[in-house]
């Protein structure tokens, strides 16, 4: 190659270099988006959502926690899938495109200070993360607004799980904190009859409420693990907060249809009623020593409602040494 042709690749070389730095500058030029501060999840322990209402959560002990403010401060349990959801939701949130930032369309857009919901994440004292969530467009695109910022911007993200502002939606509905492999006995008692499964020697064993011990096979195990599946999954279908409901439900609940009591490796243990009501046709529980009152399900009212018989499948008793 001579030198004038090795100087003219050269200088194309450079023109296609100072060319497409020139073009992708100039595409930037002008361009808004919506710049959110980062954030470490594990860091996170507060939590607030003000739009209908106040919601705020809190960790405890690792737990999360949700106040109610409707009823002095009474403090919940909250779902942690949710929690996180709404924290993944924060991170992964998308700056669509650039909308306005004339004053007056934060009224029609749901984005001023009085009309928008407002999302706060904190770590200790300090809001490390902060939202205006306005009008929404469909279900992955809503108007919003970093706060102090006239910018209004349309993103795309899961809206759901950032702005849920009832109580009710954020609590934990599992009754009973543990999971099947927590579950190391149970009772059950209906009708002045009792009887008790424990886990010993790689099995579940069963014995009636008169001291005998029953065999039990590998059908017999299925089913049993199935029991303690349902026992761990049962779930609160409504929170009953009406005072007027709240009595009628514990008057039922004095004559509960089955009880249950169960134990993890500790000895911790836990004793849910559950009655049927008939004039609501609805299922009742209640941990016993607790001041709520849950609606379950017909479905998990049918799963519970065993007696040692379907459980037995015909086993022979033995009598206890």
């Amino acid at each position: 190659m001579n030198k004038q042709l090795y100087f003219a690749v050269l200088i194309c070389v450079g023109l296609g270099l100072f060319y497409f730095v020139t073009q992708k500058d100039k595409v930037k030029v002008g361009i808004r988006e919506l710049v959110l501060p980062n954030f470490k999840q594990q860091e996170i322990d507060k939590i607030e959502i003000n739009g209908l209402g106040k919601i705020e959560l809190f960790k405890a002990d690792d737990r999360w926690q949700l106040v109610d403010n409707s009823k002095s401060e009474t403090n919940y349990f909250a779902n942690a899938d949710y929690v996180s959801d709404l924290l993944n939701a924060a991170e992964n949130l998308n700056s669509y495109y650039f909308a306005t930032e004339i004053k007056e369309k934060s009224e029609e857009f749901a984005v001023s200070n009085d009309k928008a919901v407002k999302v706060r994440l904190y770590s200790g004292s300090k809001v490390v993360w902060e939202l205006l969530i306005g009008k929404e467009i469909d279900d992955e695109q809503r108007y919003v607004r970093a706060p102090y910022n006239p910018s209004i911007f349309v993103a795309k993200g899961r809206f759901w799980d950032l702005t849920r502002q009832s109580v009710s939606e954020w609590r934990d509905r599992q009754i009973i904190p543990l999971r099947p492999d927590e579950i190391s006995k149970f009772t059950f008692a209906k009708q002045n009859k009792v009887f008790t499964v424990s886990w010993k020697n790689e099995r579940w064993t069963l014995s009636d409420d008169s001291g005998k011990l029953f065999a039990s096979d590998k059908l017999n195990n299925e089913r049993i693990a199935e029991l303690v599946e349902a026992l761990a999954n049962v779930r609160v279908l409504d929170f009953i907060t009406d005072n007027e409901r709240i009595s009628a439900a514990k008057s039922a609940l004095l004559k509960p249809s089955f009880i249950y009591t169960i134990y993890d490796s500790k000895g911790t243990f836990y004793v849910l009623d559950v009655a049927f009501n008939l004039l609501e046709q609805k299922v009742l529980a209640q941990l016993q020593g607790g001041h709520e009152v849950y609606e379950i399900s017909n479905y998990a009212f049918t799963k519970l409602n065993i007696s040692l018989d379907e459980l037995l499948l015909n086993q022979k008793a033995q009598t206890k040494n």
